[in-house]
């Protein structure tokens, strides 16, 4: 199963109790945001029921309109390396939509790299959370290029 998000990929993996995602785009900016927006699906859309349906699906689109916009935020991140600093972006955007319900949509990098800088837009979520992400983890986590493809492989405690 997958969801569009332009400018990548990216496809639900079958795990045996927890949820994982692979994505894939064309920079390392466009996968931090696809991996942000697929992040904020887990938590607030059902998942498709079928590969078909999941393509037809815009996931910026379809998070957009959960809510009316708020102001952009500025967040200033560290890691080690992108798969590090991959996991830290994705639990700041969880800990943001759990408890004030920004929902993230976007957002302009100023820097990725060793560090991360960057404004994001969202939207008040004024819907419960379909399901509940305990973690984004450093299982099976993986960051790379391949080729002129950035990849990446992010697994979710449930």
């Amino acid at each position: 199963m997958s969801w569009t998000v332009s400018g990548g990929d990216v496809r639900l993996l079958e795990q045996s109790t927890d949820l994982g995602i692979d994505v894939r785009a064309g920079t390392l900016p466009q996968l931090f945001d696809m991996a942000a927006l697929a992040t904020m699906a887990v938590q607030c859309l059902p998942l498709p029921a079928t590969a078909g349906a999941a393509r037809a699906t815009d996931l910026r689109a379809r998070l957009e309109v959960l809510g009316p916009r708020v102001p952009s935020r500025q967040l200033a991140l560290s890691g080690h390396d992108s798969g590090m600093l991959l996991v830290h972006w994705l639990r700041e955007l969880s800990y943001l939509l759990e408890t004030e319900g920004f929902l993230y949509t976007g957002t302009r990098f100023l820097e990725v790299g060793p560090g991360l800088g960057a404004m994001v837009s969202g939207v008040r979520c004024r819907l419960p959370l379909v399901r509940e992400v305990k973690g984004v983890t450093y299982h099976e986590l993986v960051v790379s290029l391949v080729g002129d493809e950035w990849r990446a492989r992010i697994s979710y405690d449930l």
